[in-house]
């Protein structure tokens, strides 16, 4: 199940009794995190994956979940991705985060039942997604942890402008054809 899939996968990390929710460095001027620090949480596994359950409206039936970054820090506080996300941005370090919520859904799967039926999404800026090498590059990554793609549903949110539309088709096309599920997040608000 995927509650047991989750208990092996914490089980890999020192349970802090006590955690409780940190906050972000005031806001003086300063970068709230530099990107040392933010490469360093994600480089030893600070920052990994919140799993956001989906049900059916209708019948209650669990689907699947969405990837949701968080941020344990050693000083048993922890930050929702809300906090660190801009962060991210501003140092450049979107690519480096979908790879490490990519790398938590292919450990997730990997200890889950073969026949489970569940889809786990994970969020990817646009910019990021914005090429066929980079969507061949997540296919070889799930065949390399024996995982199937139709497990994953890579959800593709707007960051760019117009300018990532036409290699976006390419990319997304080439998931499609390796069997991936693409959602598309925010196009057109």
């Amino acid at each position: 199940t995927m509650g047991s899939a989750a208990q092996a996968m914490a089980g890999e990390r020192p349970h802090r009794a006590g955690l409780r929710r940190g906050s972000a460095p005031p806001a003086n001027g300063a970068p709230a995190f530099t990107e040392a620090v933010l490469r360093e949480a994600l480089a030893t596994r600070q920052i990994t994956a919140h799993f956001q359950p989906r049900h059916c409206a209708r019948t209650g039936v669990l689907h699947g979940a969405e990837l949701q970054p968080g941020w344990y820090r050693p000083d048993d506080t922890w930050l929702p991705a809300a906090d660190f996300l801009p962060a991210i941005a501003q140092a450049g370090l979107h690519e480096a985060l979908v790879q490490r919520m990519l790398e938590c859904a292919f450990e997730l799967l990997g200890y889950m039942h073969k026949d489970h039926g569940l889809r786990l999404g994970v969020r990817v800026p646009a910019s990021v997604a914005a090429s066929v090498s980079w969507a061949q590059g997540v296919a070889e990554q799930a065949e390399r942890a024996g995982i199937a793609a139709e497990q994953l549903v890579l959800e593709i949110a707007e960051d760019g402008g117009a300018r990532c539309n036409e290699v976006l088709a390419g990319a997304g096309a080439h998931l499609r054809l390796r069997g991936f599920h693409c959602a598309i997040d925010r196009f057109g608000q």
